[in-house]
């Protein structure tokens, strides 16, 4: 089983040279590094060519003629691994020794498995731990239960819980997934969470395989503040971007059913379900207020948010944006 991993870079000199030699040094080295650089203006080329010039392992450096973003520059990474299972690669983590044997063992054991995804210590700058990922994105027994009883699709609608730090996914799988919908509020792995069920299945490593680092200039991260001020803040921000996340993911949940009927899956008839809430969502807006209001009451009472969306918190930010 060959291994690919997708490393991309931007202004990364900080951490790069941190981050390449906990892959090189993988009791299961990686057979290939394909590094996709968005046009860094700093130093993050030369360090990783002279890291990966005295490795021994096969690599490919690709920088962009124009910036890309980390969506499709994630997609060219990828794209251009040649290995079975491919990980994906932020520039500023670090990884445990063991990591990609675990994973590959994984792999190997459960043969239907698309994509895979661990837990992971999060960290400050320096690496000291903070707390664990699943913590911080309350991935709880209650959530992982659905992975594991293969349910994916009630878990994935309401939020993505597939970091890419952690993520390792079937090449063939991810290559027929691209390109990723083309909307602001969709990153690669959470695109790649949703694709994965109609291929085969998701699996889940409840082990901290990386030190998931924070540090103040991370594309994607996560929320370590849990005072009452900061989670009153967390709401109206996030009541505010489901403003515009609404209509991004409608546009994702059509490109999605278009895959899963084309591919005859067999329940198609869930994804169909989560279009049409979508739909409904997203007219809220051209609603009076108290017959929107009612309307998401209904909604409310019969049971669909907590079949698309966390039950309580999605509907009261509906019910805030609409007055």
């Amino acid at each position: 089983m060959k291994v690919s991993v997708a490393l991309c870079t931007y202004n990364g000199e900080k951490f790069i040279e941190e981050q390449l030699n906990s892959i090189l040094n993988q009791t299961i080295k990686p057979d290939e590094i394909v590094l996709c650089d968005d046009i860094s203006k700093d130093r993050t080329i030369e360090i990783a060519r002279r890291v990966l010039d005295n490795s021994g392992v096969d690599y490919k450096i690709i920088v962009n003629e124009t910036n890309q973003g980390v969506v499709k520059n994630f997609s060219n990474a990828i794209s251009n691994c040649t290995g079975d299972i491919v990980f994906t690669s932020d520039q500023d983590d670090v990884w445990m020794t063991d990591k990609v044997e675990k994973m590959i063992s994984y792999f190997k054991e459960h043969p239907n498995c698309k994509l895979l995804f661990s837990n992971s210590w999060v960290t400050d700058g320096s690496l000291n731990p903070i707390t664990d990922l699943w913590t911080s994105i309350k991935f709880a027994p209650d959530k992982q239960k659905f992975i594991f009883n293969k349910e994916p699709y009630k878990l994935l609608f309401a939020a993505n819980y597939v970091t890419g730090a952690v993520m390792a996914v079937d090449r063939e799988f991810a290559v027929k997934s691209l390109p990723v919908p083309e909307v602001k509020n969709c990153l690669h792995d959470a695109w790649f969470a949703l694709v994965a069920p109609v291929y085969g299945e998701i699996g889940c490593i409840d082990e901290k395989l990386i030190n998931y680092r924070q540090h103040g200039n991370n594309v994607a991260g996560v929320r370590t503040d849990r005072s009452i001020k900061a989670r009153i803040g967390y709401f109206k921000a996030d009541a505010k971007l489901k403003e515009r996340l609404v209509p991004d993911m409608k546009v994702v949940a059509e490109r999605l059913l278009e895959i899963a009927t084309s591919n005859n899956y067999s329940n198609v008839s869930e994804i169909k379900g989560w279009c049409d809430f979508l739909t409904w969502q997203d007219n809220l807006k051209n609603k009076n207020g108290f017959v929107a209001f009612f309307s998401i009451i209904g909604r409310f009472i019969t049971g669909k948010y907590n079949l698309y969306q966390n039950k309580h918190v999605s509907a009261l930010q509906d019910i805030f944006n609409i007055f």
